[in-house]
């Protein structure tokens, strides 16, 4: 990751993002954990749909590998929240 010079050498460390569009106004969108390699081929990736209802929140470290799956019809829209400080030792 590169660093802006106005993070004052501070890096993401917390990840959110709050679900802000009706559960059924969109298909796929689902946020998707990169569990590692060091799971099995069936448990390495998690889909979280527990986010799906508006107004659901999620709280993640911001080093975990995570994507969004394509959205195939409608919108999706999410608000996104990044926590800053110090690199972990």
């Amino acid at each position: 990751m590169t660093h802006d010079d106005n993070w004052n050498n501070k890096v993401r460390k917390l990840s959110v993002t709050i679900n802000l569009s009706t559960e059924n106004s969109y298909d796929g969108g689902n946020l998707k954990f990169d569990l590692g390699p060091h799971q099995t081929k069936d448990t390495r990736y998690m889909e979280c749909t527990e986010i799906r209802p508006r107004g659901s929140m999620i709280v993640f470290p911001s080093f975990n590998c995570h994507q969004v799956t394509p959205v195939t019809k409608g919108t999706r829209y999410s608000l996104v929240i990044w926590f800053l400080g110090r690199p972990f030792k």
